[in-house]
């Protein structure tokens, strides 16, 4: 199978003047990357005109992380399943979390609730059909081998998920870990 390269929503919000230069450059796939101060009847409507394109949703939400370990990581992820919900609402299979972005020193994180957290996240999103992927952590390094190594179910989780058009990696990790994600596949 060829790999669909997807092309970001490089017009912020504007969902049709991104579908009529999607159409006239040849690109058959979208990465959406979410506003999440949009209500669900905005989001909506903005992703109709993106009908006729595989649309993938990149929550790129600066400060929003499930791995918090005070009231933020609470918030982090009822935003975050609320996206979901969103996502399944349009018909979208593939949602994309950050980890750590914004948040380079790490202060405030608790692995042990990041990984529960994106389980919590990843099994809502397998009801609803959407796949939850995680995107290059950037917690620093000492903390980000956690994700990978000590955790046997994370392990499990990160594997190479479904849609094939990804170029996300961990920079530090080994060359033959680069290309992993956390996800859950969607039923069905």
């Amino acid at each position: 199978m060829q790999p669909t390269i997807a092309m970001c929503n490089i017009f912020d919000q504007d969902a049709e003047r991104l579908a009529v230069f999607a159409e006239r450059h040849g690109f058959s796939a979208i990465d959406w990357s979410l506003d999440p101060s949009l209500s669900d009847r905005e989001f909506l409507s903005l992703i109709k005109c993106l009908d006729g394109f595989q649309v993938r949703y990149h929550c790129r939400f600066h400060g929003v992380d499930v791995a918090y370990s005070d009231q933020r990581g609470d918030a982090s992820l009822a935003l975050l399943m609320r996206t979901v919900d969103q996502v399944a609402a349009a018909g979208g299979r593939y949602m994309t979390v950050h980890s750590g972005l914004g948040n380079p020193s790490g202060e405030g994180v608790d692995l042990d609730r990041a990984i529960a957290n994106l389980k919590v996240l990843a099994a809502h999103g397998r009801r609803n059909g959407v796949a939850v992927a995680l995107e290059n952590l950037t917690t620093p390094p000492h903390q980000r081998s956690a994700y990978v190594s000590t955790h046997r179910d994370a392990k499990r989780c990160l594997r190479h998920h479904r849609y094939r058009s990804c170029s996300c990696r961990a920079p530090s990790a080994p060359a033959e870990g680069r290309f992993r994600r956390f996800r859950s596949a969607p039923s069905g």
